[in-house]
């Protein structure tokens, strides 16, 4: 009565709302009431009893399939999300399942699509004849959809082919033009518990990555989980429309950015990066942007009077850049 088949992107499953655990926890506690004797005194043999309980237990059975059982299968795209992190974030690691399974809940049914977390510990087995992360790789990576990624103070150990495994997974994506979501924690850290080594690399990490996208921080597991459900969606939104993630490399978004802002700074408006809690995760369009104000505003830009500019997120820098360099060139 109550299954589910997966598979990844097109498959389509059936599932059964709502879940099985609250539907037999319900009748438990309505057969335990119905079939409990009246007094602790009753003299109703075990084998009576339990006969009694079964019998209920059928009843409420045929009853739930009346009640529930056939309007609640529907069709839907399963997308599979893999979650990558070295081994110092166990929380979030148990966070982001819990968390897709309320996103599910809340859209899975409306949207016919499910989400269907993937991790090593799972969806990995012991195989010979490639390194460790290649078979990882093989088996599960290039079968998902979109990449969850969380760091607090450890990178990972290298696998050969690059600094860490969890690295090593988020190329993938990136190169793959598949998405990533990539948070990095700011909780407290016990200096006694730090490897400085690890802490740097992944501070370099973070660089790399913050020049090639946007990524989120979080202060603890509650603004983790709160985070990652409201920001789930945009990118689900992206997988449905069969939208690819684009890519820079390093190079050409460092080359772009340099062309562009000397040309706009040429000219009456430039752009300045913004620096705050010492990252910098936004930029700033400035001058005379008074005849240009209704497009900077229809693109997302937010005006900030203290600035005297418009916010941008960096991900749109290279946008934003060249709509700029084409106002100065007209």
């Amino acid at each position: 009565m109550f299954h589910e088949t997966l598979a990844c992107g097109t498959t389509v499953a059936n599932f059964m709302y709502p879940s099985v655990t609250g539907i037999w926890r319900y009748l438990c506690e309505e057969i335990i009431s119905e079939v409990r004797p009246q007094s602790s005194g009753s003299s109703i043999p075990a084998i009576d009893q339990t006969t009694r309980i079964y019998r209920h237990v059928v009843a409420k059975k045929n009853e739930s399939q009346i009640r529930w059982g056939r309007s609640m299968a529907f069709e839907a795209k399963v997308y599979k999300i893999l979650i990558a992190s070295p081994g110092d974030v166990d929380e979030e690691r148990q966070a982001i399942p819990d968390v897709i399974s309320r996103w599910n809940d809340t859209n899975a049914e409306v949207g016919k699509v499910v989400l269907l977390p993937v991790k090593w510990e799972t969806h990995s087995a012991p195989l010979m004849g490639d390194r460790a992360q290649g078979v990882i790789n093989n088996q599960m990576i290039t079968s998902c959809d979109m990449a969850i990624g969380v760091f607090w103070t450890r990178l990972g150990s290298p696998t050969g082919a690059s600094e860490s495994g969890t690295a090593e997974e988020i190329d993938w994506f990136i190169k793959s033009n598949k998405p990533v979501m990539l948070y990095f924690s700011s909780r407290s850290i016990d200096p006694a518990k730090l490897d400085i080594d690890q802490y740097k690399a992944l501070k370099d990490f973070e660089k790399r990555m913050q020049k090639i996208g946007l990524t989120g921080s979080y202060n603890n597991l509650a603004d983790f989980r709160e985070q990652l459900f409201n920001q789930l969606s945009i990118n689900v939104r992206n997988l449905i429309d069969g939208k690819a993630t684009p890519r820079s490399t390093p190079l050409e978004v460092r080359q772009k950015v340099k062309s562009i802002t000397e040309i706009s700074k040429a000219g009456k408006v430039y752009m300045e990066d913004y620096e705050k809690d010492g990252v910098v995760k936004s930029f700033v369009v400035k001058g005379d942007t008074k005849p240009i104000k209704t497009t900077l505003k229809e693109m997302g830009g937010r005006w900030n009077g203290s600035l005297e500019g418009w916010i941008f997120p960096k991900t749109r820098e290279i946008e934003i850049a060249e709509y700029l360099k084409a106002k100065a060139s007209a």
